[in-house]
Protein backbone atom coordinates (compact mmCIF):
# COMPACT_ATOMS: atom_id res chain seq x y z
CA UNK A 1 0.00 0.00 0.00
CA UNK A 2 1.20 3.43 -0.82
CA UNK A 3 -0.10 5.97 1.66
CA UNK A 4 0.36 9.66 1.26
CA UNK A 5 2.25 11.55 3.94
CA UNK A 6 -0.94 12.93 5.53
CA UNK A 7 -2.58 9.47 5.59
CA UNK A 8 0.51 8.01 7.28
CA UNK A 9 0.43 10.77 9.93
CA UNK A 10 -3.27 10.16 10.52
CA UNK A 11 -2.80 6.40 11.02
CA UNK A 12 0.17 7.00 13.33
CA UNK A 13 -1.82 9.51 15.39
CA UNK A 14 -4.74 7.07 15.68
CA UNK A 15 -2.39 4.33 16.91
CA UNK A 16 -0.77 6.69 19.43
CA UNK A 17 -4.25 7.73 20.63
CA UNK A 18 -5.21 4.10 21.21
CA UNK A 19 -2.01 3.46 23.19
CA UNK A 20 -2.69 6.57 25.33
CA UNK A 21 -6.27 5.38 25.97
CA UNK A 22 -5.04 1.91 27.02
CA UNK A 23 -2.41 3.42 29.34
CA UNK A 24 -5.05 5.69 30.84
CA UNK A 25 -7.32 2.72 31.54
CA UNK A 26 -4.43 0.82 33.12
CA UNK A 27 -3.51 3.69 35.47
CA UNK A 28 -7.16 4.35 36.33
CA UNK A 29 -7.65 0.72 37.36
CA UNK A 30 -4.44 0.74 39.45
CA UNK A 31 -5.65 3.76 41.45
CA UNK A 32 -6.39 2.92 45.11
CA UNK A 33 -9.70 4.76 44.87
CA UNK A 34 -10.85 2.20 42.27
CA UNK A 35 -9.10 -0.82 43.80
CA UNK A 36 -11.75 -2.98 45.47
CA UNK A 37 -9.20 -4.13 48.10
CA UNK A 38 -8.78 -0.58 49.44
CA UNK A 39 -11.27 1.53 51.33
CA UNK A 40 -11.22 5.27 51.91
CA UNK A 41 -10.94 6.76 55.41
CA UNK A 42 -9.72 9.93 57.06
CA UNK A 43 -6.53 9.81 59.11
CA UNK A 44 -5.21 12.41 61.54
CA UNK A 45 -1.62 13.56 61.07
CA UNK A 46 0.26 12.79 64.30
CA UNK A 47 3.87 13.16 63.14
CA UNK A 48 6.00 13.48 60.02
CA UNK A 49 9.36 12.32 58.75
CA UNK A 50 11.67 14.84 57.13
CA UNK A 51 13.68 13.42 54.20
CA UNK A 52 16.32 14.93 51.96
CA UNK A 53 15.41 15.07 48.28
CA UNK A 54 17.41 15.99 45.20
CA UNK A 55 15.68 18.27 42.74
CA UNK A 56 16.93 18.34 39.17
CA UNK A 57 16.73 21.53 37.14
CA UNK A 58 18.30 23.22 34.11
CA UNK A 59 20.45 26.33 34.52
CA UNK A 60 20.61 29.29 32.10
CA UNK A 61 22.99 27.33 29.84
CA UNK A 62 20.66 24.29 29.73
CA UNK A 63 22.99 22.25 31.94
CA UNK A 64 21.46 19.79 34.39
CA UNK A 65 21.98 20.84 38.00
CA UNK A 66 20.86 19.37 41.31
CA UNK A 67 19.58 21.17 44.36
CA UNK A 68 19.06 19.61 47.77
CA UNK A 69 15.71 20.17 49.39
CA UNK A 70 13.50 18.51 51.96
CA UNK A 71 10.21 16.70 51.83
CA UNK A 72 7.87 15.32 54.47
CA UNK A 73 6.05 12.01 54.88
CA UNK A 74 3.07 12.18 57.24
CA UNK A 75 2.38 9.63 59.95
CA UNK A 76 -1.35 9.23 60.44
CA UNK A 77 -3.59 7.68 63.04
CA UNK A 78 -6.86 6.17 61.85
CA UNK A 79 -9.51 3.74 63.00
CA UNK A 80 -10.84 0.62 61.24
CA UNK A 81 -13.57 -1.52 62.81
CA UNK A 82 -12.87 -0.14 66.28
CA UNK A 83 -9.11 -0.79 66.05
CA UNK A 84 -6.68 2.13 65.97
CA UNK A 85 -3.76 2.10 63.54
CA UNK A 86 -0.80 4.35 62.96
CA UNK A 87 1.17 4.30 59.72
CA UNK A 88 3.50 6.41 57.61
CA UNK A 89 1.89 7.39 54.32
CA UNK A 90 4.13 7.59 51.26
CA UNK A 91 2.80 10.98 50.20
CA UNK A 92 5.85 13.23 49.90
CA UNK A 93 5.12 16.92 50.32
CA UNK A 94 7.44 19.91 50.00
CA UNK A 95 5.62 21.64 52.82
CA UNK A 96 5.20 20.38 56.35
CA UNK A 97 1.93 18.75 57.33
CA UNK A 98 0.00 20.34 60.17
CA UNK A 99 -0.10 18.04 63.17
CA UNK A 100 -3.75 17.28 63.92
CA UNK A 101 -4.92 17.92 60.36
CA UNK A 102 -7.04 15.41 58.45
CA UNK A 103 -5.64 13.45 55.51
CA UNK A 104 -7.65 11.27 53.13
CA UNK A 105 -6.07 7.82 52.86
CA UNK A 106 -6.92 4.35 51.56
CA UNK A 107 -6.31 1.24 53.68
CA UNK A 108 -6.14 -2.38 52.58
CA UNK A 109 -9.30 -4.15 53.79
CA UNK A 110 -7.36 -7.39 54.37
CA UNK A 111 -4.43 -5.63 56.09
CA UNK A 112 -5.54 -2.27 57.55
CA UNK A 113 -1.94 -1.37 58.48
CA UNK A 114 -1.22 -1.06 54.73
CA UNK A 115 -2.16 2.48 53.66
CA UNK A 116 -1.89 4.48 50.47
CA UNK A 117 -2.33 8.19 49.93
CA UNK A 118 -5.16 9.72 47.98
CA UNK A 119 -3.69 10.28 44.55
CA UNK A 120 -4.76 12.34 41.61
CA UNK A 121 -5.96 10.01 38.92
CA UNK A 122 -3.61 10.81 36.04
CA UNK A 123 -5.02 7.77 34.27
CA UNK A 124 -8.28 9.63 33.72
CA UNK A 125 -6.37 12.54 32.18
CA UNK A 126 -4.54 10.17 29.83
CA UNK A 127 -7.73 8.31 28.96
CA UNK A 128 -9.79 11.39 28.11
CA UNK A 129 -6.84 13.08 26.41
CA UNK A 130 -6.48 10.00 24.19
CA UNK A 131 -10.21 10.07 23.39
CA UNK A 132 -10.03 13.76 22.41
CA UNK A 133 -6.95 13.16 20.25
CA UNK A 134 -8.63 10.19 18.55
CA UNK A 135 -11.86 12.10 17.85
CA UNK A 136 -9.99 15.13 16.52
CA UNK A 137 -7.81 12.96 14.31
CA UNK A 138 -10.74 11.08 12.83
CA UNK A 139 -13.14 13.97 12.30
CA UNK A 140 -10.91 16.96 11.70
CA UNK A 141 -8.31 14.90 9.86
CA UNK A 142 -10.90 14.19 7.13
CA UNK A 143 -11.43 17.85 6.36
CA UNK A 144 -9.70 19.28 3.38
CA UNK A 145 -8.36 22.78 3.53
CA UNK A 146 -8.60 24.85 0.37
CA UNK A 147 -6.53 27.95 0.03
Amino acid sequence: MNYGDSEYKKITTILVSIVIIILGLFFMLKSPSLDKNYKKTIGTVVDQTKVEVQERYKDDYNRTKYKTGYGYYPKVKYEVDGNEYEAEVKALSKTMYSIGSDLEIYYNKKNPADVRPKTTNNGALLFFGGIVLLVLTIFIGNRRVYV
